[in-house]
């Protein structure tokens, strides 16, 4: 029921020496020569990978190793835990839980994207398993975390957002929590990561960045920079404006417009919501009940 925009590919090279099978439901079987595979969930270890040891699984996206540095997995994003004040959200200890069992104090390998550490100063690394076992892809996969494409490290990118569409169509963890499902854009009040639905009432150009209206107090915002990096055309005003979308990113109070907003950096982020379901939304984009009625397509 969704279409997603084209995209400039980030292509992995990967050699595959066993056979992946793709049953009729999604599932991947691996062959038991199976060394690497095309879906980046088990391959050979990258080369020059970092072997280190974990101290302390924070949560499921955010490691500590043995050295002290604190390493947050590149390419998705994982259901929060409690911290000081604020609550956890659903499935955010069975992820910390699943992630603390599957390393169960074995050598992790790290391997370096573009960026080396995040604005808070966690260093950043896509981590394996001494059997190749990508933990990204594997928590994914699980339907414990979402693909999040952060450019510019988009190296497994492509891959990260293949493995989610296996997760989401199993319905697997966060795909079949009511918490999880698209929140309708004029409703949202938290903020953090969300996914998030409503159509463009208008599309404002601005120097640096377009903003697309989606509701009153919320506009999804996507940079000229990032729409000529990794939008493969660029979408233009007549492809958004009206388009029904389902949005996933980390919304927060933007000081500027007053409104809250969410970041478009990369295609992985934005769905189009086929044209035969634009019509009843166009005209009810205001009622959560009529988005609610086609929660199932998604």
């Amino acid at each position: 029921g969704t279409t997603t925009l084209p995209r400039r590919s980030t292509p992995v090279k990967l050699s595959v020496v066993g056979l992946v099978v793709f049953s009729s439901l999604g599932r991947i079987v691996f062959g038991a020569d199976l060394v690497d595979d095309p879906l980046c969930l088990k391959r050979v270890l990258p080369p020059g990978a970092e072997q280190e040891r974990v101290s302390y699984v924070h949560d499921g996206d955010t490691v500590w190793l043995g050295n002290g540095e604190k390493v947050r997995l590149i390419g998705l994003n994982a259901p929060e835990t409690a911290r000081k004040r604020k609550p956890g959200e659903p499935i955010g200890l069975t992820a910390r839980d699943a992630l603390r069992n599957k390393i169960s104090g074995a050598p992790v390998y790290l391997e370096a994207d573009v960026e080396s550490h995040d604005r808070y100063g966690r260093r950043l690394a896509h981590i394996f398993l001494a059997d190749g076992t990508n933990l990204t892809a594997w928590m994914i996969l699980q339907g414990l975390a979402f693909e999040a494409a952060v450019p510019p490290s988009l190296k497994y990118a492509d891959c990260y957002y293949t493995v989610e569409r296996l997760a989401r169509g199993e319905k697997s963890g966060i795909w079949r929590h009511p918490y999880f499902q698209p929140l309708a854009a004029g409703n949202i009040r938290r903020t953090g990561f969300v996914r998030l639905r409503g159509c463009v009432r208008e599309v404002e150009e601005r120097k640096f960045e377009r903003r697309l209206r989606l509701s009153d107090n919320l506009s999804a915002i996507l940079r000229h920079d990032d729409a000529e990096r990794y939008f493969n055309p660029p979408p233009g005003n007549d492809t958004l404006l009206h388009a029904c979308l389902i949005v996933k990113g980390w919304v927060y109070h933007d000081r500027k417009s007053g409104r809250k907003a969410v970041r478009v950096r990369h295609p992985n982020a934005i769905e189009i919501i086929d044209d035969a379901l634009n019509a009843p939304l166009k005209k009810q984009r205001a009622d959560v009940q009529r988005y609610g009625q086609i929660d199932a397509v998604f």
